[in-house]
């Protein structure tokens, strides 16, 4: 049988080194938030991060049977505009380039149109920049429309593409893009640029 006092030792211990690695996570976390630089690696890797889980849950369903119901639901668009508006073109379209590739790894997925939409959305990332007097709900609207319109004539022009997909991609881009840039693009973007 456990020694009750071992027991309650090795509790006390396990808890104190759970204490000591949230105190050096929120030392980290104040020292980063404390200047502009540390601020802006911190939203970036937020956002990495976040696109990352997305596609690996995108993998995860896409194994059920029913991804194409999720094929146009990404963060990238999104993450790109906010990031461009808030730090610059040149970061917004390095971002834009980043996060679709990091798409195409957690989705194990790379296809032929691979090279079109990481240009896409570096593009969207440089050029948001220079919409950033407008109201970043009509910017992200509208360069979500333009993506798609671009992306899909250049499918139609160069590949056979397969038109049933791609016309259930570009509703739900623009669902997708619609909501989470009428609910939550203002309240990130002020919590990102402040």
């Amino acid at each position: 049988s456990k020694n009750p006092i071992m027991v309650t030792m090795t509790s006390i211990a396990n808890r104190i080194k759970t204490v000591r690695y949230v105190l050096i996570v929120s030392i980290v976390l104040i020292i980063l938030l404390s200047s502009s630089l540390g601020k802006k690696i911190l939203v970036i890797l937020t956002f990495a991060m976040v696109n990352f889980l997305l596609a690996l849950g995108k993998r995860k369903i896409r194994k059920v049977g029913i991804s194409q119901y999720f094929w146009g639901i990404e963060l990238v668009l999104f993450s790109t505009i906010i990031i461009s508006l808030a730090y610059g073109p040149v970061l917004g379209a390095v971002m834009g380039a980043f996060l679709m590739s990091m798409n195409y790894i957690a989705e194990e997925r790379l296809s032929i149109f691979s090279i079109i939409t990481l240009v896409l959305y570096s593009l969207v990332g440089y050029f948001a920049y220079f919409a950033r007097s407008v109201d970043i709900v009509l910017v992200g609207i509208a360069a979500c429309v333009i993506y798609n319109v671009i992306l899909n004539s250049l499918i139609l022009i160069f590949y056979k593409a397969n038109i049933g997909k791609m016309i259930t991609f570009t509703v739900v881009n623009l669902l997708f893009n619609l909501i989470i840039f009428l609910n939550w693009s203002r309240i990130i973007y002020a919590l990102v640029s402040s």
